[in-house]
């Protein structure tokens, strides 16, 4: 990830979900296109009113023309548009053909979670729950809800493949490629999918239950093994069949190919 991406990120995490006013406006978009099979480029961008610019720069012993100067300078672009209604000092920068893995952790860094993009699919799910407990970035990043209410609050997210889109819970473009969602409420746990493929099944454990504990050598397998999207143990991307040999407590999460997403925690003695 590039620096001047990863600042906003941090910028977004610490002001947004870490001490908003009351009263500010915020807005964040982040927008992925599908490149490749496994090349993909995102944008993400961080939108102040001029109530809440004047607070972050105070907060940082700056003024609001010193702070868009220093951005700038940082290397994010800068621009001012209206959203919702509302005007917004926007910050935003990208990142072109990168790998699908760092785009989902840029997006787990962006707050989201249970975060899966691939040439077909996209899943992800915004819990502010989640994020209250911290994020990568340490203390005074996580959020605080009790001012959420409070504050203008406008959220999206854009991901364009390569071919029509069949399922989605998002709403569609005129050409069936891109699909988009609108957050308005910071305190709502949102699920977002979207796949290229139809599908009527649901991919979920068969060989591994939840809080179950098994020997050396289990042999991770899914039901409907045509709908998986994706599957993941300890945050490695696996196949049907691996067999896990270390012991401890070992994190199973499955995508299926209709949107849903399955986590499974079990050990190995």
């Amino acid at each position: 990830m590039n620096k001047h991406l990863k600042h906003l990120l941090l910028t977004m995490c610490i002001f947004v979900f870490g001490f908003a006013l009351t009263g500010c406006g915020i807005a964040t978009t982040t927008s992925v296109k599908i490149t490749s099979a496994t090349k993909a480029s995102c944008t993400v961008s961080i939108g102040f009113d001029d109530e809440a610019l004047n607070a972050l720069a105070q907060n940082m012993d700056s003024s609001k023309t010193e702070l868009i100067k220093e951005m700038k300078k940082s290397g994010a672009k800068y621009t001012k548009k209206k959203l919702d209604g509302i005007y917004y000092n926007i910050f935003y920068s990208t990142i072109h053909n990168k790998n699908l893995s760092d785009i989902e952790k840029l997006l787990s860094e962006a707050g989201y979670t249970n975060v899966c993009v691939s040439p077909k699919y996209f899943f992800a799910t915004l819990d502010p729950k989640s994020a209250q407990k911290g994020s990568s970035y340490g203390p005074g990043s996580s959020i605080n809800l009790t001012d959420m209410d409070d504050i203008s609050f406008y959220m999206s997210m854009k991901i364009t493949f390569k071919s029509k889109v069949n399922f989605t819970n998002g709403t569609v473009s005129k050409d069936g490629k891109t699909v988009s969602w609108v957050i308005k409420d910071a305190e709502k746990v949102t699920r977002l999918c979207a796949s290229t493929t139809k599908v009527n099944k649901t991919a979920r454990s068969k060989s591994v239950v939840n809080g179950k504990t098994y020997k050396p050598g289990k042999k991770l397998t899914v039901s409907n093994p045509k709908s998986l999207a994706k599957m993941k143990l300890d945050g490695k991307a696996v196949k049907p069949g691996k067999a896990v040999l270390k012991k401890g407590t070992h994190k199973l999460i499955i995508w299926s190919k209709d949107g849903k997403v399955q986590r499974v925690t079990f050990k190995i003695k």
